[in-house]
């Protein structure tokens, strides 16, 4: 067993690749909420900094709730606690202490309504998603409000408010999580398997289900993201550019579902890694072109 400093091992523990796309996915909930406003800049640095906050709070208190999992699949077993680096009870605290301190920051410093969402967003990942994990193949479908539900908070974050406007960027990010994890669930069936997990792959003989909640969920995706242009969110740049991430997301799909292989399954997750930030620019991209395309 390789021995790493405590810092890196709490470093681990935040889950670094899922506290960066809860930044990203807050921003550009803020972002959009405030193209109407004009926001200050002074409301974002308490934003970011009490998601990551939450987010690494939540990841380690993730670590402290699945670390018998973890021990027994190949690409956890080296985490902190599986490896006997750090105890349950040290990461318990330091994950609370975060999730705490993050809620804090945003209900002081932005207003109640994010600070509200960050709380729901730890209670339903760690309390509810987690643990359904070890009962049903549904946890995916639980899981995917909270890892969208940031979005919500950086928009009530630029305005106070939710505008039902924000429900189909929310739909979005929810709907993308489902190609996203089951193709990552295929790819790791044989050690999902090993830690009890009920995923979807895991449970059913052959990837029939899989697929089809697959092929559900990435229609679902680009109804809604094609949505935003037609309320008038979206401008033409926008159209142009997502309409091109759709076709490429339904193609891996459909080849997923055709094939049923681990290779095409891996295609998709990288086509679904490729699609989120690819999203998030052209929203951007599409702000700031429009006034020159007048």
């Amino acid at each position: 067993m390789q021995k790493t400093s405590k810092f890196r091992n709490y470093i681990a523990l935040t889950k670094p690749g899922i506290s960066r796309m809860q930044l990203v996915t807050v921003g550009i909930g803020y972002f959009v909420g405030g193209m109407a406003t004009m926001p200050t800049f002074s409301a974002i640095v308490p934003l970011m900094i009490g998601t990551w906050l939450v987010a690494s709070g939540a990841g380690a208190l993730n670590h402290v709730a699945e670390s018998d999992i973890d021990a027994k699949m190949e690409r956890t077993k080296n985490r902190p606690i599986p490896s006997g680096q750090m105890t349950e009870n040290a990461a318990l605290i330091f994950g609370a202490a975060l999730c705490v301190l993050g809620v804090g920051v945003h209900f002081v410093y932005v207003n109640h309504l994010t600070a509200f969402l960050s709380a729901l967003t730890v209670l339903l990942y760690v309390m509810v998603y987690t643990p359904l994990k070890k009962r049903t193949w549904l946890n995916t479908l639980v899981g995917a409000i909270p890892g969208a539900l940031p979005l919500l908070g950086g928009w009530s974050a630029a305005t106070g408010t939710i505008h039902p406007i924000a429900w189909p960027l929310f739909i979005v990010l929810f709907a993308w999580q489902h190609p996203h994890f089951y193709a990552l669930a295929i790819m790791y069936e044989e050690d999902y398997g090993r830690g009890g997990l009920k995923m979807l792959p895991v449970i059913e003989v052959g990837y029939a289900r899989t697929s089809r909640q697959t092929l559900i969920y990435t229609v679902m995706m680009v109804v809604a993201s094609l949505f935003t242009y037609f309320i008038g969110l979206m401008g033409p740049v926008y159209l142009i550019g997502i309409c091109c991430l759709n076709v490429m997301m339904a193609w891996y799909a459909i080849k997923m579902a055709m094939d049923s292989t681990i290779k095409s399954a891996r295609k998709l997750f990288f086509a679904s890694i490729i699609y989120l930030p690819g999203w998030f620019i052209l929203i951007v991209v599409d702000y700031y072109l429009m006034p020159l395309l007048r």
